[in-house]
């Protein structure tokens, strides 16, 4: 169990620390401590600067199976505690040798008033700061492997006992890209949203779980303002007039801002499904196009838009309707983000069709034995079940329930099935027939 505080309304006195280069008479080193009888920052500084101290206490019941404390102290890097708060460096605590309980009452003070509002109050309403415990970094291996003559070692005997297995395409080369070693490490997660609730301290004991296990396979990650908002609509499958509005409405903004609204119906919908965004208008933003996704499983249309908060997001949100039976809508204007998440899936909607309801996927035990589909599939259908029953946006922000493009695609492969014409709700009546959008 870990205990955490977090803010304080002025900074604590400061210890200095100076070291002369040479030695004066028989004095190698001097240390000096200052402390002051009032607060550090003036009262205008402290409302301008907005210090939050981050205080650690202590860390209760660490593990000692399979490895005692003592043998971890041998074996393993003493334990410390690591985050990082928004873009900052990553903070690290002093090490302390492993034992049952370990106290530090380490503090650590961020600038909160150095931070964009709008980046800042995205970053306290969404998923939370994680805090690492690191007791197991093994030390490194000093011992190295002495030469022999071929026969000498046991080993040797099985030259000839060759065994194949089977070839997978990975991203991940252990030949040629070998990393250092992994150790596991304890993971703590702090929610900061009560913060945007007026709350100025927060006293929490939070539970250490373990950390994730890393994809051999590889998995690329994505590492301002934040103009951007999102938009969740989750309709039934007999609301086909609101999801043909919504397809028409997201096709019309993107082809005003592409300069593609003077062409006719049937190249429009041709142009808008072949047009690729460059890498450029993916991060611009002040472009006022709308992306994202829409899922069909034979019990819902899931549209998951996103764009201009002030912009395409808010035209969606004024035309189409509101929440009613059989339409379940996540929309909260207060909330933005600095960049797209479906910016590579183009400005044509991304249509993937499942072959059975999301419900009955995700129950399949299956589905839950690792590497029977690819991770990213995985964290798609998990994360989209969560959304779709979700109750509000910010829940699933912080929550991290948006599946990126990547996940999305790979979803596509996985469990796509290709589109009927029944499926296709955009513009049939005016374009004498359906067009075709799957991935």
């Amino acid at each position: 169990m870990l205990k955490n505080m977090a803010y304080a309304p002025s900074m604590c006195p400061s210890a200095l620390c100076f070291v002369w280069g040479t030695p004066v008479n028989s004095v190698l080193d001097a240390f000096v401590s200052v402390s002051i009888d009032r607060d550090l920052l003036t009262p205008s500084l402290t409302k301008e600067l907005n210090p939050m101290s981050i205080n650690i206490k202590s860390v209760k019941n660490l593990p000692d199976d399979p490895i005692d404390y003592q043998e971890l102290r041998t074996k393993c890097h003493p334990c410390s505690l690591s985050y990082q708060f928004f873009k900052h460096e990553v903070y690290q605590t002093k090490g302390k040798p492993q034992a049952k309980n370990l106290h530090w009452d380490d503090q650590n003070v961020v600038l909160l008033g150095t931070i964009p509002k709008s980046e800042l109050v995205n970053y306290l309403l969404g998923p939370p700061m994680e805090i690492e415990l690191h007791d197991r970094d093994k030390l490194p291996n000093s011992s190295q492997l002495q030469p022999a003559l071929f026969g000498q070692d046991g080993e040797d005997e099985k030259i000839n006992n060759v065994g194949y297995i089977s070839r997978r395409r990975t991203q991940y080369n252990a030949l040629k890209n070998r990393p250092s070693s992994w150790d596991p490490y304890g993971v703590a997660k702090v929610n900061m949203s009560e913060f945007m609730l007026g709350q100025k301290v927060l006293n929490l004991q939070i539970p250490v779980h373990s950390c994730t296990i890393p994809d051999i396979l590889g998995r690329e990650t994505e590492a301002g303002r934040c103009p951007f908002g999102r938009i969740v609509y989750v309709l039934d499958q007999h609301n086909r007039l609101i999801a043909k509005n919504l397809l028409s409405l997201v096709s019309k903004i993107n082809a005003k801002s592409l300069g593609l609204d003077n062409l006719s119906a049937v190249v429009l919908d041709a142009a808008l499904s072949t047009y690729k965004l460059t890498i450029e208008q993916q991060k611009r933003k002040d472009l006022d196009i709308v992306t994202g996704f829409q899922l069909l499983d034979g019990k819902n249309h899931v549209f998951v838009l996103e764009g201009l908060k002030d912009g395409g997001i808010q035209k969606i949100w004024d035309s189409i309707s509101k929440p009613k039976e059989g339409v379940k809508v996540l929309y909260n204007s207060d909330l933005s983000c600095g960049h797209r998440l479906y910016g590579a899936l183009d400005v044509d909607l991304t249509r993937v069709k499942l072959h059975e309801p999301l419900e009955l996927i995700v129950q399949q035990p299956l589905l839950f034995v690792r590497d029977m589909v690819p991770r990213s599939c995985f964290l798609a259908l998990t994360k989209l079940d969560q959304l779709v029953n979700c109750t509000n946006l910010k829940a699933a922000g912080r929550n991290d329930l948006f599946p990126t493009s990547d996940e999305v695609i790979s979803m596509s492969r996985e469990f796509g099935v290709p589109l009927t014409a029944e499926d296709i709700i955009a513009d049939e009546e005016k374009n004498g027939g359906a067009r075709c959008n799957g991935r």
